[in-house]
């Protein structure tokens, strides 16, 4: 008796364009729960040779839908990879998830006419190397903020990186050393470390810094980028922090303190030379 009553459930439908004219192939489409605040989709599916595409499997509920670039993921490198450079975007020509227009769906229901026309993309390259050895940096974040969010990607072993899917805009370019270290076991890229970490993981001692040798936001030089360009040569040479020696006299110690009479009493050793 373990039985079932199916629900016909409801679908989104609708034709993905190039801006430029033309079906766009193999764009992913997703519907988000659009009350939801979650980190994963509901439903996705792509676009096929004539730019069509159908979301189904959707129970009663109001959705977001977002159109994107595809990715894959290339066995060579261990990287994803975009296979086209369009810029994101949500239903009805939205930038953001928070500003998309929300669509109605029943079960039983196939709302139709949910459109895009995808705008291409622009991309900023460039190399990173340190300034001092000449040596290409791996696991560099670089980031270029514009009027509508970040973009990046990260140095790979040679220092390159490629941003896509970027509109266009005047972007400013951002090399953060601090978010990633390369292990060195593993050879691969690893979140932050805390501050005090920094002698096990070198990568970290480089200074955060803009495009063109500036160490500010303000001072940062504005890039700009055309959707379908690419802008190259947006480098950088890493300069590492100047950790200055203590001062004579001073020692760095470790000790356990015992707390009397709002006191903290503290026993030390030394031994060498006072």
């Amino acid at each position: 008796g373990i039985d079932a009553q199916m629900h016909e459930a409801g679908q989104i439908t609708g034709t993905v364009t190039k801006a430029s004219g033309g079906a766009a192939e193999e764009v992913d489409v997703c519907a988000w729960n659009a009350s939801g605040e979650g980190y994963e989709p509901e439903h996705c599916t792509h676009t096929n040779a004539s730019g069509e595409y159908t979301i189904s499997a959707l129970t009663t509920g109001s959705y977001k839908v977002e159109f994107f670039s595809p990715s894959k993921w290339n066995e060579t490198t261990e990287e994803e990879e975009l296979e086209s450079n369009y810029v994101t975007q949500y239903y009805n020509g939205k930038a953001h998830r928070e500003e998309a227009d929300a669509i109605t769906v029943a079960e039983g229901s196939a709302i139709t006419g949910i459109n895009a026309a995808m705008q291409p993309g622009a991309a900023i390259t460039g190399t990173v190397t340190d300034a001092v050895t000449g040596a290409a940096v791996e696991g560099v974040d670089v980031c270029a903020w514009g009027s509508t969010g970040a973009y990046c990607d990260m140095t790979d072993g040679a220092g390159h990186y490629t941003i896509q899917t970027a509109p266009s805009d005047s972007y400013k370019v951002e090399f953060d050393p601090e978010k990633w270290h390369i292990n060195k076991a593993t050879n691969k890229a690893e979140p932050q470390k805390e501050h005090w970490q920094r002698s096990e993981h070198p990568l970290m001692d480089y200074l955060r810094q803009y495009w063109n040798d500036k160490f500010s936001f303000e001072a940062a030089e504005a890039v700009s980028a055309t959707g379908g360009a690419t802008v190259s040569g947006i480098d950088a040479r890493m300069t590492k922090e100047v950790q200055p020696p203590p001062p004579a006299g001073l020692a760095k110690v470790a000790a356990k303190a015992k707390v009397k009479g709002g006191k903290a009493l503290l026993r030390l050793t030394c031994t060498g030379a006072a």
